[in-house]
């Protein structure tokens, strides 16, 4: 949980010793960034590397260092530099342009990377006091995780890898069990969004999970529905 003003060095790692920094830290682990656009926007975009490849080299000049950098990544942001913007209850003070500004410091390559966006709204006094409406405890939510878990772990079994997000490109289309009216609504969201590679890829391994976490052993039209809407946040 780096502060907003961590350097490019203490993020990434570095110094004479190339010592390991909060990415390798985190490694097996969760990489949690609170106000992220308030970092540096270097900072924030030393990330694509680790993000993508799963490690972090550092380049010195007596040599060069790799280090493990497996995590997830939460990044945490107000909406604009008051934090009001879109607010049904406080005036937004912030012009479009300072909006636009403060939202960009996430560049498009480094959401791409993103595969849930989730937007949280300001919650009601009546859900605030209301503890009747959530419909799964966290054991339920335990159990229902380590069964998507197993469920990976034997369909992978054997294979250099053992879950959905570390599937390679050229498997997803063999080891997923994608059903044809699943690929059709995806080939349209292709077109209409027009995707990268990477988002492509990622919106199939999310949809993939979610049809774990059902136990479903096919991923069906609405799996992938679902993962788009998470990649969108509306």
């Amino acid at each position: 949980h780096p502060h907003h003003t961590a350097t490019l060095a203490s993020m990434v790692g570095g110094g004479i010793q190339g010592r390991p920094g909060e990415v390798t830290l985190a490694h097996g682990g969760v990489l949690f960034m609170d106000e992220a656009p308030e970092f540096q926007r270097q900072v924030i975009d030393a990330l694509r590397q680790p993000l993508e490849s799963r490690t972090i080299t550092i380049n010195r000049s007596q040599g060069n260092y790799m280090y493990p950098a497996n995590f997830i990544c939460i990044l945490a942001a107000n909406p604009c530099p008051c934090g009001y913007y879109h607010d049904p209850h406080r005036e937004c003070i912030c012009s479009e342009t300072m909006v636009k500004n403060y939202q960009q410091r996430l560049s498009g390559p480094i959401m791409d990377r993103i595969d849930l966006h989730i937007p949280v709204e300001r919650p009601t006094l009546e859900q605030l006091l209301d503890n009747s409406t959530s419909t799964m405890t966290s054991e339920s939510m335990r159990q229902q995780v380590m069964l998507a878990t197993a469920l990976q772990q034997k369909r992978y079994e054997n294979l250099e890898f053992n879950s959905n997000g570390a599937v390679p490109h050229k498997a997803i289309s063999e080891l997923c069990h994608i059903t044809d009216k699943a690929w059709s609504v995806l080939g349209n969201i292709f077109d209409h969004f027009h995707l990268s590679g990477r988002a492509f890829d990622r919106i199939l391994k999310v949809a993939r999970t979610i049809a774990d976490l059902e136990g479903n052993p096919q991923v069906e039209p609405h799996h992938i529905s679902e993962a788009m809407l998470f990649r969108t946040g509306k």
